[in-house]
């Protein structure tokens, strides 16, 4: 009998040891977790910024090509007027 207290007894030992161990566990995954949970809301959160800030860029582009497509159409009718007024004077 003795012999089966002390196993049982032992048993009961390592099962509480084991609890232990994997609530500690848990917790340390609990916590890898809710850090990885941040560092993707924040990493999100500067995708969207980058995301507004192309936006951005591309609109400034966008708006760079067409004051240079005006200036360029602008040019050409300048230069057309100087040739017309070149070729009167010859």
């Amino acid at each position: 009998m003795e012999g089966i207290e002390s196993m049982n007894i032992d048993l009961l030992i390592k099962d509480r040891t084991i609890n232990e161990e994997l609530q500690r566990v848990q917790k340390e995954l609990l916590d890898v977790i809710l850090s990885l949970q941040k560092q993707v809301a924040n990493l999100t959160e500067q995708l969207k910024e980058n995301a507004n800030k192309i936006e951005g860029i591309e609109s400034m582009n966008t708006d760079l090509f067409i004051k240079e497509r005006n200036n360029n159409e602008e040019l050409q009718c300048v230069q057309k007027e100087l040739l017309d007024v070149s070729y009167h004077i010859d």
